[in-house]
């Protein structure tokens, strides 16, 4: 039987994909920008069964695990953190799981699998995914592997996702809002039933429409966001969605499109991590200050009754404020929250939320400003303790 990974995850850090160095930039410059923001990276390391050296002519180009590890100490020294990524294709599923291990033995915190399907990328079939996790589980059962995908939701459809799920860790949707902001593309979310406000698509609408494609996977989300957009409001609210939706960290494709703003905001909006294992002298007031929330989220998010008593390696839910990525349509230029001194708004329709690993109706309850019994009632359930990881539950 599959299974994600038996070790924890790395350490959440804002994250820019680099495809090929030709493109991108030499190794040093990327280094050197990446180390001013505290950003680490996602470097193409092969495609299919080939190592980049056989697209990228340039003498930084990957050709092997032994190249993998020399770039892998170049970026961790300089306390840049070093993923990976590869396009899958499914013809040799064996192959392409030996050399995504040889990636993560070399020092690849993650490999990034990149499931797309169209041309030049999967091919394979649903057994030949099943194939590719199981071996690849069985030489790192310890890996992180996040799986990447097109956002729009007929292109999700195209994947054996469900069968990537099975062993993947995280899903990382390719929201590239900008790319997507055609007519075309506009004709296949209404033809899916997403109706984009405004009549443009926008960071939340690609987030939202993405959130709800992907819920039935129940897989924590690490959005991409389009390195190429310019528009420094729109990149806001990209990265302020998806931190408050529950993501704990972003990343940007690409190194070489992306406007030095891009990495200045996300030095600014450092990522949030979901958990947080308690060290000694902790307190929760000192936590508190820290997640920039109050004792009262923290011992409600984590069913903590007594708020003078914390241990050693326990750990901890940091809570978020706000909405879900899944939530009531907005206009793009709706402010999150009322100004001060503003008329008190109508009642809004209920959010939607996607439940995650610890979560309990009386914690959503709590941090919501509802009732365990009013979110029972708008989702038909009968016992209040049973809820699953990647159900969709609306929130009055």
């Amino acid at each position: 039987m599959l299974a994600r990974s038996s070790a924890a995850p790395p350490e959440p850090s804002h994250l820019a994909w680099v495809w090929e160095f030709r493109h991108d930039g030499a190794p040093a410059q990327i280094r050197d920008v990446l180390a001013a923001h505290d950003l680490g990276i996602v470097l193409k390391t092969h495609d299919g069964t080939d190592w980049m050296s056989e697209f990228d002519p340039g003498p930084d180009a990957i050709d092997g695990p032994g190249r993998v590890a020399e770039l892998a100490r170049f970026f961790e020294q300089a306390g840049i953190p070093f993923h990976a990524w590869t396009v899958l294709e499914g013809d040799d599923p064996v192959r392409e799981a030996e050399l995504a291990a040889q990636v993560l033995d070399a020092g690849a915190r993650s490999v990034f699998l990149d499931l797309e399907a169209h041309a030049g990328f999967w091919r394979g079939s649903s057994e030949a995914a099943l194939r590719f996790g199981e071996e690849l589980r069985r030489r790192r059962p310890d890996a992180w592997l996040p799986v990447s995908v097109d956002a729009r939701p007929w292109e999700i459809a195209r994947v054996p996702l469900a069968e990537f799920a099975t062993f993947a860790d995280e899903v990382a949707p390719q929201a590239y809002w900008g790319a997507f902001d055609s007519r075309d593309n506009l004709a296949g979310y209404r033809e899916w039933g997403e109706e984009p406000a405004g009549g443009r698509v926008t960071p939340a609408f690609v987030l939202e429409a993405a959130a709800r494609a992907l819920a039935p996977f129940g897989l924590p989300v690490h959005p991409i966001g389009d390195g190429t957009v310019q528009d420094q409001g729109e990149w806001t609210d990209f990265v302020d969605r998806s931190l408050r939706a529950h993501a704990e960290s972003v990343s940007v494709w690409r190194f070489g499109v992306t406007p030095d703003s891009v990495w200045r905001l996300l030095a600014a909006n450092p990522p949030r991590p979901a958990s947080y294992l308690v060290q000694p002298g902790d307190t929760l007031s000192e936590l508190a200050e820290t997640w920039h929330t109050d004792t009262t989220a923290i011992a409600s998010a984590n069913e903590i009754t007594n708020p003078n008593l914390l241990y050693v390696g326990q750990r901890l839910r940091v809570p978020r404020s706000g909405a879900a990525i899944v939530s009531a349509p907005t206009t793009p230029s709706a402010p999150a929250a009322p100004m001060p001194g503003s008329p008190a708004p109508a009642t809004p329709p209920p959010a939607s939320y996607l439940v995650r690993p610890g979560d309990t109706l009386w914690a959503l309850a709590r941090e919501r400003g509802t009732t365990v019994e009013a979110i029972a009632r708008a989702n038909g359930i009968a016992d209040a303790s049973h809820i699953w990881v990647g159900q969709l539950l609306r929130i009055p």
